[in-house]
């Protein structure tokens, strides 16, 4: 089983976690406290004698910070600035991903001509830190432009064998793509646009995760959300990007940051958190089937919001253990009764059909941890 696990940060430079009780306190739970955060990461950090949470952040000064905990228990924040090593400078955007049960970060950082480069490390199951890779280097991806974001993910090619996926944005609105093989074998950065059916979009910051195999790419634009896809077998793209606002029926207002994840693998639900310029924080997931959106909901209305967001981190935790406020009860429950309110109103078979296929596919993908759902055999009937 695994778990959602939301995370985020506040104006005040408070770093906070969504438990048991609500939002707590990373830094007063005995995280410590390195300096106001403005930027986060997280990601599964769950052994088999153990579950925990890797939380990586950049405080306002552009130092970058490491930390692993879960609810009200945390290891003092690590300053990776030290710890790796390298005088890379002040640290701005990071991506984080669990591959093969190691930590990578992938950080940008200011080089020479005020162009900016991609760093990426591992940390090892022992604690230790490779020292920081040159991603940029033309003897592995190359440097098509200065990055002002950066995102990582994990991708299973096929069983046993996972890849990092790392995109980024450009200062002239590009998105690029590369891939890092489990030899350390890098590709050369890919414009992903080139090929697309769309008017160019000049993009701002970009967010992926792993849906079903693919990766799944989330990339912002004046406060929209654009969304495509990158299949692995046999490599390719969808050759189009999809307003997420668009096709989930709603506008929560500007997103300034974003965060995705894939909760119970292959056929699984993919999540998207977004905190929009007013501090809330919303949340869509996907249906597999029917494919679609579910409308955008306020998370700060669920569960009292801690302050006003200005970034979000959403992972997946594998647990049998974990008890914490996981967000899909709300959402599984509101979903369940208005597709059974959409059947009771349905005027013919086929929208009748369409939203049983829904009911069935909640059924099958109910959290664990949150109450059985409750039916009504008119809903089925």
């Amino acid at each position: 089983m695994e778990e959602l696990i939301v995370s985020g940060v506040t104006n005040d430079g408070k770093l906070w976690f969504l438990g048991a009780s609500g939002w707590l306190d990373v830094k007063a739970l005995g995280a410590g406290d390195p300096g106001p955060f403005v930027s986060m990461g997280s990601a599964d950090a769950s052994s088999l004698s153990q579950v925990a949470l890797h939380i990586c952040g950049i405080t306002q000064d552009g130092r970058l910070w490491h930390t692993i905990g879960i609810q009200d228990k945390w290891q003092p924040f690590e300053d990776l600035n030290s710890s790796v090593g390298g005088n890379w400078g002040a640290f701005q955007d990071i991506g984080v991903a669990n591959v093969d049960g190691e930590l990578h970060v992938c950080v940008t950082v200011p080089r020479v001509l005020a162009r900016w480069q991609i760093l990426h490390t591992i940390r090892h199951g022992d604690g230790t830190w490779d020292n920081f890779q040159d991603v940029t280097d033309p003897g592995l991806a190359g440097l098509p432009g200065s990055f002002v974001s950066v995102a990582c993910a994990s991708v299973s090619v096929m069983p046993g064998v996972e890849e990092l996926h790392v995109c980024g944005v450009t200062d002239d609105g590009k998105l690029w793509h590369t891939v890092r093989s489990s030899q350390n074998n890098w590709l050369p950065f890919e414009e992903v646009q080139t090929t697309f059916a769309n008017n160019r979009i000049s993009f701002s910051d970009v967010r992926i995760g792993e849906e079903d195999a693919k990766l799944q790419i989330f990339a912002q634009a004046d406060g929209d959300l654009w969304h495509t896809v990158r299949f692995s077998q046999p490599p390719g793209w969808q050759p189009v990007f999809d307003s997420l606002k668009a096709q989930a029926g709603a506008d929560p207002g500007s997103f300034v940051s974003v965060s995705c994840v894939d909760v119970d693998g292959i056929d699984g639900q993919l999540y998207v958190y977004g905190a929009t310029d007013d501090g809330k924080l919303w949340d869509t997931f996907h249906f597999s089937e029917p494919p679609d959106w579910f409308p955008f909901e306020d998370v700060t209305a669920e569960v009292a919001s801690p302050g006003f967001f200005i970034s979000v981190s959403a992972a997946s935790l594998h647990s049998f253990i974990f008890e914490g406020i996981d967000p899909r009860c709300h959402k599984f429950q509101k979903e369940l009764q208005r597709d059974c309110n959409k059947v009771e109103s349905a005027t013919n078979a086929t929208d009748r059909d369409r939203w049983k296929r829904r009911i069935q596919w909640l059924e099958q993908h109910w959290p664990g941890n949150c109450n059985q759902p409750d039916v009504s055999p008119d809903c089925l009937s």
